[in-house]
């Protein structure tokens, strides 16, 4: 028999919801719903008063599987606006477990490196219900019967810098191929506004395959990167109206047959470009019309302001500036139980205020801290599982069928 890959070997026996983990036999839920709720009651305010998001055409989305949506990058340094648009969906479906959660694919080098998850948390995506984004992956979940949301510009999405705002990017024609094999339809989402959470960013291919290869992370924006120097705002965002507008699905098969495809469920990789390239440019034109009508007033200070006042009183908690606080707390708490928080246990927080020094000192005190504020005491493989540095294939590893997922209890825990 094939051995199991590390990862699976080494998994913690509470994390699965199968059988003991073996190659074909295992698998694997790491959707974490005390920490998803938690973490989505601390960042539903801001997605309401800060960033003012809604769905426009919700008619269109589907209720039940295969299908894809797929929504264009906002060319910004972390991608707020898929958390946006996955706890926007989450919502909307009545906040369902594991088994009915649509299924956000997340670029794999997002994973690999702390600075790249939202806060530093710990396998933030995958707990969050994400899922790594590879061909197997995206063909499994299909299959499975799932509802998954993909965004076809890839890593180039957000790595294409402020000066080339709403222009979408080449997209991959793997999408489709599975799209066509499993009679799955895509469904377009137009996101207005995201653009302008960090409109100073620019970037060239160089830089960018340098941060890849090293950095693990998607691009290098200049002069974005500046305010990388102050950890906290590594994921500031400024106060854009989004506006998430989704248009009628797309039938695959039939735009296939359009193309003269012999076989419109096996398409030829240059069938599936044609058509890859045909919804870009239906996406492409669409956006522009939507960002005629929604963009026009990216910050839209009138409701700016009288958001923000009404929710004056936690105030700091909604700027970026104030989400270590909340968030990180709310982790050590649920890690250890509130009940019994210890006194000076949040210290360290101070560190994502420092400049320039504050990542190292971050870095450091992860290591030198006890769980739940670092991992001392963890042996270097537990630490990355843990933190979720890993690539998860669901060849290996695949999640429960629908029908056998188990619901998970839904946390009282509040930030």
């Amino acid at each position: 028999m094939k051995p199991a890959p590390s990862y699976v070997r080494d998994l913690p026996p509470t994390v699965g919801t199968g059988p003991p983990f073996a190659p074909g036999t295992a698998t694997w839920e790491p959707y974490d719903a005390p920490f998803h709720h938690a973490v989505t009651a601390a960042y539903e305010p801001v997605i309401d008063h800060y960033f003012r998001a809604h769905v426009v055409g919700a008619e269109h989305l589907p209720t039940e599987g295969p299908a894809l949506l797929a929504a264009n990058h906002s060319g910004s340094g972390f991608p707020h606006d898929a958390m946006v648009l996955d706890t926007l969906l989450w919502r909307r479906d009545g906040r369902p477990g594991p088994e009915r959660k649509l299924r956000t694919l997340f670029e794999r080098e997002i994973s690999l490196a702390w600075w790249t998850r939202f806060l530093g948390l710990d396998d933030f995506w995958r707990r969050c219900g994400g899922v790594d984004t590879t061909v197997t992956n995206m063909d499994r979940l299909l299959a499975r019967g799932t509802r998954a949301l993909y965004f076809p510009e890839g890593a180039d999405g957000i790595a294409k810098g402020f000066d080339q705002r709403y222009r979408l990017q080449p997209f991959s024609p793997a999408f489709v191929k599975l799209a066509a094999r499993h009679d799955a339809p895509v469904v377009p989402v137009h996101v207005v506004g995201a653009e302008w959470a960090a409109p100073f960013g620019y970037t060239t291919r160089r830089a960018n395959r340098f941060v890849q290869r090293w950095l693990h992370v998607p691009f290098f924006p200049f002069p974005v990167i500046l305010l990388g120097l102050v950890p906290v705002l590594w994921y500031f965002a400024l106060p854009c109206k989004l506006r998430y507008v989704v248009t009628e699905p797309v039938d695959v098969r039939s735009w296939l047959r359009d193309a003269g495809a012999a076989d419109p469920s096996r398409p030829t990789r240059s069938e599936a470009e044609a058509v890859a390239e045909r919804l870009r440019e239906q996406m492409q034109a669409e956006l522009d019309r939507q960002v005629a009508v929604h963009g026009r007033a990216p910050f839209d200070v009138r409701s700016l302001g009288p958001s923000l006042w009404r929710q004056r009183r936690r105030l700091l908690r909604l700027l970026p500036t104030g989400w270590p606080g909340p968030f990180l707390r709310l982790e050590r708490d649920l890690k250890e139980g509130a009940s019994s928080r210890r006194r000076f246990r949040d210290w360290d927080l101070f560190a994502w205020y420092v400049p320039v020094l504050g990542w190292p000192l971050l870095a450091l005190l992860r290591r030198l801290r006890r769980p739940p504020c670092g991992f001392r005491g963890l042996a270097r493989r537990a630490a990355r599982l843990q933190q979720g540095e890993f690539r998860w294939s669901l060849k290996d590893l695949p999640l429960p069928p629908l029908e056998a997922s188990p619901p998970l209890p839904i946390s009282s825990a509040t930030p």
